[in-house]
């Protein structure tokens, strides 16, 4: 994907900005593209190129998306509401469900529920296994090595949607964490690239619609 930031100085783009993923949505088909902020002000540089995510069940792909598509699409918004408990040895409590982290260490925990928004009811609980190449869990990110495991749920009823494993390295499962977030439909999205800025990969999960 063409990097967005090479408009604006490498200083710039390193301690003013930041770019992402953006996402949006053209009669029920899913848009994806990049952006850069632009340092002191809420202008965004996006990417020349965008794509289209066609496909069914476990089979999706990326295609090119013309220019006109992407203007007329409707820009999808994030939901993300951090729920990281205060004490990281102790479980978390939600909507009246109790969870512990999916490995020794919590990675984080993400709501989609927004403070306005009741009906929104997906959770994000992450763990990971510690490990890092060298030293102790209060290295730099370029330190981090490990496993992680983050599982999806629907929160009012502690029912499981999906589990995802993988393994960090050069950056911290907290991180990884914390750059996730829901879209509508409902999807999960899941940043793979390390650092976060050269926006090369990512993980969109589909959600099943499950019922009570």
């Amino acid at each position: 994907m063409a990097d967005p930031a090479d408009q604006l100085t490498r200083q710039d783009w390193g301690f003013h900005g930041w770019s992402g993923f953006e996402f949006r949505d053209l009669n029920g088909n899913l848009l994806l593209g990049a952006y850069f902020q632009k340092p002191y002000g809420k202008e965004r540089l996006f990417s020349t190129d965008h794509y289209a995510v066609a496909g069914r069940g476990a089979k999706y792909e990326l295609r090119i998306a013309n220019k006109l598509d992407w203007d007329s699409a409707k820009p999808l918004i994030r939901y993300a509401r951090n729920l990281f408990p205060e004490n990281p040895n102790k479980p978390l409590t939600f909507k009246g469900q109790r969870y512990n982290p999916p490995g020794p260490y919590w990675a984080g925990a993400l709501s989609s529920q927004m403070e306005s928004d009741e009906l929104s009811d997906n959770l994000l609980i992450g763990g990971y296994d510690g490990r890092v190449a060298s030293g102790d869990l209060g290295m730099i990110s370029t330190g981090y090595d490990g496993r992680y495991v983050f599982e999806l749920y629907r929160a009012s009823t502690g029912r499981q949607y999906a589990t995802i494993r993988g393994a960090y390295h050069g950056i911290s499962a907290n991180e990884l964490a914390q750059k996730s977030f829901w879209i509508d439909g409902p999807r999960f999205v899941l940043p793979l690239s390390v650092p976060f800025d050269e926006l090369r990969r990512v993980l969109i999960c589909d959600l099943p619609k499950l019922t009570p």
